[in-house]
């Protein structure tokens, strides 16, 4: 996802960037990649986890990538979401319990 977000900033912008956080809780931790990118058309948004999806064919990439960040997210008992306005940039957010605290082990 970060790799995405640097890729796809938009470099014609006066500051293109990419910002990173990390918010933890005792239970969770939040992670969110926002970029000032080319964004994903509201049709797509559905669609970005999907195996080998592509948003347009100037895409980087086999599809691959979000696709397995959804599984691996899913697997730890998380949630990852998408938000995007198209021209204007793509904030990625997920969610991921602390397997500590939630008994996994």
């Amino acid at each position: 996802m970060l790799s995405n977000a640097i890729k796809y900033q938009n470099h014609k912008s006066v500051k293109p960037f990419v910002e990173l956080s990390v918010t933890t809780y005792s239970d969770r931790a939040e992670i969110s990649i926002t970029d000032n990118g080319r964004g994903i058309r509201e049709e797509y948004l559905n669609k970005v986890f999907n195996m080998f999806f592509r948003a347009s064919q100037d895409s980087y990439g086999s599809g691959l990538g979000l696709y397995i960040t959804k599984q691996v997210v899913e697997k730890l008992n998380g949630k990852i979401e998408v938000f995007s306005q198209f021209g204007k940039g793509t904030t990625f957010r997920l969610n991921l319990p602390n397997l500590e605290n939630n008994n996994y082990n």
